[in-house]
């Protein structure tokens, strides 16, 4: 298990720890729990401001936020909007 410098993962966003250490498909929780990943659409979120990032982002060294337009741009997510017959 690599640790990152200081023990934890800075969110991009508002810099406060999102992961303790990381993994190829796993993350350390702040709190020290060892959680495996097995899906490429798994999401941490930043407790303090809610940023999102993929599980698989983090394990490869890439601390960047995802947006909900790039979810949808990419088909990981569908606009309400856009599924016919749905209120």
């Amino acid at each position: 298990m690599s640790e990152a410098p200081g023990g934890a993962l800075p969110c991009a966003v508002c810099g406060v720890s999102l992961v303790a250490g990381i993994a190829p498909g796993e993350v350390v929780t702040i709190r020290g729990r060892h959680l495996r990943f097995r899906r490429n659409t798994d999401f941490i979120s930043c407790e303090r401001c809610l940023a999102l990032y993929r599980v698989r982002d983090l394990t490869e060294g890439r601390v960047v936020p995802v947006s909900d337009t790039q979810l949808v741009a990419e088909g990981e997510a569908v606009d309400a909007e856009d599924r016919p017959g749905e209120p």
